[in-house]
């Protein structure tokens, strides 16, 4: 059976990391419709229109305007988006960044790799959150991982 491309918000402000972040997708085997927003603000703004919402949003908690922790808890209150699965995708390896995230509802927090090599070690982290989102219901398993 083929699956659909998932649709994929990517909230990141850094190029760089927009394309370390879009290679380790293509290197997960699986289709996706990735979709950039580069701020804070720019992303509620979409977030509040989308239709039909993204399957899975990652996240910097980094961002200009609106940081990532605002974007998180107030995506939780929009109706289309609220139930969205949430993946922190940011290089804060403080905890309480991480309990901060998970209270406000996150569903994954991963610290950004430092290299090439651990961005294509991120693929497989992805994949699992994509399986979680093609199978019903999506599982509750929470995921913290840093990968070098």
């Amino acid at each position: 059976m083929e699956q659909r491309p998932l649709r994929i918000l990517l909230i990141e402000d850094n190029p760089a990391d927009v394309v370390l972040t879009r290679m380790t997708l293509a290197e997960s085997g699986r289709v996706h419709e990735l979709l950039v927003i580069g701020d804070g603000e720019a992303a509620l703004a979409y977030l509040r229109v989308a239709s039909p919402p993204p399957d899975l949003i990652l996240l910097d908690l980094n961002l200009p305007k609106v940081d990532g922790f605002s974007v998180l808890a107030q995506l939780r209150e929009l109706p289309g988006v609220r139930k969205v699965p949430v993946a922190i995708l940011t290089s804060s390896q403080i905890c309480e960044d991480r309990d901060r995230a998970f209270r406000l509802g996150a569903r994954t927090y991963l610290e950004k790799p430092g290299s090439l090599s651990g961005y294509k070690n991120l693929a497989r982290y992805f994949e699992i959150l994509c399986q979680d989102l093609a199978s019903e219901p999506v599982s509750d398993r929470r995921v913290v991982e840093r990968v070098r």
